[in-house]
């Protein structure tokens, strides 16, 4: 299990709550938070990185797809300020690095 504070993802499980409450991704989104625990001894998920291990090699540089699901997936898991969040977390024209306060809990998938 992810764990970013109030934020937990059991990517085995497909459940995603935040303040225990449960929260329903799209497939897609469900995916682009299943990279982060793929990559977890990376800093940033590159554009490049999600693009090709969510939508395929041909997809690399649709940065402004991308875009629109991470902030689609940013109001679905409550960021409560979209200029600052505290989950998905953004390092300007180069990708996505994971929160400090991100830990892995027991098993994972």
């Amino acid at each position: 299990m992810l764990a970013f504070g109030p934020l937990q993802i059991d990517l085995p499980a497909h459940i995603v709550t935040v303040d225990g409450e449960e929260v329903h991704p799209t497939p897609t989104e469900y995916e682009l938070l299943g990279c982060w625990r793929r990559t977890m001894r990376r800093r940033v998920m590159t554009h490049q990185i999600l693009l090709t291990r969510v939508w395929g090699p041909a997809s690399e540089d649709s940065t402004n797809y991308l875009r629109v699901y991470i902030n689609q997936l940013r109001r679905k898991i409550s960021e409560p300020d979209p200029a600052r969040p505290r989950y998905i977390l953004t390092d300007p024209g180069i990708g996505y690095p994971l929160p400090a306060a991100g830990r892995l809990q027991g098993r994972s998938g």
